[in-house]
Order: C-alpha cells, then sequence, then structure tokens
C-alpha cells in the first residue's frame, strides 16, 4: 500500500490533509479491488466481452497478493 506521502506526490494539484488523502487511497483501492473480483467473475462465467490481451497481468497480481 502506497504511503501518504507517496499518495500526496500522485495528487499534484490540491492542498489535502492526511486524513483527506488517506480516504482517496483507500477508496481507489477498494474500487481496484471490485474491478478485479468483477473480472475474474465475468471471465470464470465466460462473459467477459472484452479483449484478452492483458491476461498475463493478472497471474502477476494473484502472485503478490498469495
Amino acid at each position: 500500500m502506497l504511503s501518504v506521502q507517496e499518495c500526496k506526490q500522485h495528487l499534484r494539484k490540491g492542498d489535502f490533509t492526511d486524513e483527506q488523502v488517506e480516504q482517496i487511497r483507500d477508496s481507489l483501492y477498494q474500487l481496484a479491488d471490485l474491478f478485479i473480483k468483477e473480472y475474474i467473475k465475468t471471465k470464470k462465467a465466460g462473459k467477459c466481452p472484452v479483449s484478452h490481451e492483458g491476461d498475463h497481468l493478472l497471474p502477476s497480481l494473484n502472485q503478490r497478493t498469495s
């Protein structure tokens, strides 16, 4: 997980408090988690209408979270 300071570097514009940065960071992590879970769910169901060119990314993600 990115630190608050690392997040502030990516949020170039805006004067955010540490608490606001933590909320933004946590929301983005939740959104990413939701997208990944939905992608896996639709892929397993065979309903994924998108190209599978990025499938090589998923195994590396799973290795880091296992």
